[in-house]
């Protein structure tokens, strides 16, 4: 049975809370989406639960998803801000016992958008929901831009829900993410994007970039509408790059791509990511890719996911075809990771992406010592020899791929990576 998960800025499936509140919290009114009143205290909040009390004594876990918006929001109020005060402790979860998503997403009631600037004359519109501010050069009605904000929202739910540790948390100095909205493609590339994008992550401001016909917004009249049939792969496709801002320097760009077009590819409508129904979804973008002509395939499986982001960006230039081969040979090996792969549960990933955010963690906190300057363009300057050379820019990508390969020859990965896509229904070359 699938079920929406609408927990938000603390809903964190790699990581366990561990809290008793019996002492702290008062009894109050829990309303479940059917009408149905209860009084209890709460006793645990959690990422998809939450553990109450009822004033005879018994105790039960609740879905989050059973609950009323008010609720929900009321059970993240209180974990935030213990986090915040330092009362909530927490665990990591192993790999092993994470889970999977099954349908995951956000309803419209649930994402408040909230005028914060109008002005005509500057054509400077600001919206903002609980996570994203928009920036926006044409006035948009509020249900419009409640549509467009769902698909971030969403995105992040999804990301939040996916075993891979993400906080997803707005970059340092920042208290939401943004997004610029232009109206015209030629006011999106005047502003710097790439002339042959949709929309685009701009890590150096931390802003994400996208024009009107991007976001399926068509005009009738002095409206703009959104477009119902409109597909946003490439949209969800960035904001991925957005959300995981926080780990992509300590990741190899085959990873980043491959993650964003895991998260593409995922079937979604309305608000909701079908993520259960991965594998249907893949094998129906391999045969699209086949009638298009591409030969599925990884060419050089060592060289490859040992590849820097100079050599990436001089494949990915040299025509079309070689960067759709760059794209799809990286979306293969991160569903391989994640769902063939070993216990066929994503052990071997997981631990990879703790790993990283333990990297991440610690680099942090060295570039929170006040000899450091951070740079506008987002990199940071100090004293020479400060930086631990494993946590570099160019070796903090690659300190973890043993993680993945294992011990494995190469020539034996490679064999079942074929082995593994051909026992899915998918054929496939792979080279050492």
């Amino acid at each position: 049975m699938s079920f929406l998960i609408w927990m938000k800025r603390l809903a964190l499936p790699a990581f366990l809370c561990l809290l008793d509140l019996r002492a702290f919290e008062p009894v109050r009114t829990w309303t479940d989406v059917q009408g149905r009143m209860i009084s209890a205290t709460m006793l645990e909040p959690g990422a998809e639960h939450v553990r109450v009390r009822m004033t005879n004594g018994a105790e039960h876990t609740i879905p989050l998803e059973r609950l009323v918006t008010a609720d929900q929001q009321y059970v993240r109020r209180r974990l935030l801000a213990m986090m915040e005060s330092g009362e909530l402790t927490g665990v990591r979860i192993p790999p092993s016992q994470r889970k999977w998503p099954q349908s995951v997403g956000v309803s419209p009631t649930s994402v408040d958008v909230t005028v914060v600037e109008e002005n005509a004359a500057e054509r400077r519109y600001v919206y903002r929901t609980e996570d994203f501010e928009f920036i926006s050069d044409e006035r948009l009605a509020r249900s419009v831009m409640t549509e467009v904000a769902r698909t971030f929202e969403a995105t992040r739910t999804l990301l939040l829900a996916l075993p891979w540790g993400l906080r997803c948390i707005p970059p340092d100095g920042h208290e939401f993410y943004k997004a610029q909205l232009f109206e015209t493609r030629e006011g999106y590339i005047r502003a710097g994007a790439p002339e042959n994008s949709g929309g685009v992550y701009m890590r150096g401001p931390k802003i994400f970039m996208v024009p009107f016909p991007s976001l399926g917004l068509r005009r009738r009249a002095s409206t703009w509408y959104l477009d119902r049939n409109y597909r946003n792969d490439t949209l969800i496709h960035e904001i991925t790059h957005q959300l995981m801002d926080e780990v992509l320097p300590a990741l190899p760009t085959w990873i980043i791509e491959g993650t964003a077009e895991y998260v593409e590819n995922l079937s979604y409508n309305a608000g909701t990511f079908r993520a259960h129904e991965h594998h249907r979804a893949l094998r129906a973008n391999i045969a699209q890719r086949e009638r298009r002509g591409h030969r599925i395939r990884i060419d050089g499986l060592e060289a490859f996911m040992n590849m820097d982001r100079q050599r990436w960006h001089e494949i990915a230039n040299r025509s079309r075809e070689d960067q759709a081969y760059l794209y799809i040979a990286s979306l293969l090996l991160v569903y391989y990771f994640n769902h063939l792969d070993g216990d066929g549960h994503g052990t071997r990933f997981m631990t990879y992406m703790d790993a990283v955010h333990d990297d991440v963690d610690r680099r942090d906190k060295i570039l929170s010592d006040p000899r450091v300057e951070r740079l506008p363009n987002g990199g940071w300057r100090g004293p020479a020899g400060f930086m631990p050379p494993e946590l570099s820019f160019e070796r903090m990508p690659f300190n973890h791929i043993g993680l993945l390969v294992d011990g494995r020859p190469y020539a034996q990965l490679a064999e079942q990576i074929e082995a593994a896509f051909r026992g899915a229904g998918i054929r496939m070359t792979v080279t050492p």
